[in-house]
């Protein structure tokens, strides 16, 4: 695979866990 590839696939699932983690704090704060 691709270095290229790989960064884009990890960027990806870096912001699926980060907006997981926005919607739990929302969450909490209310």
């Amino acid at each position: 695979m691709e270095n290229g590839v790989v960064d884009e696939i990890t960027k990806k699932w870096i912001n699926e866990c980060i907006k997981k983690i926005k919607k739990s704090q929302r969450i909490k704060n209310d």
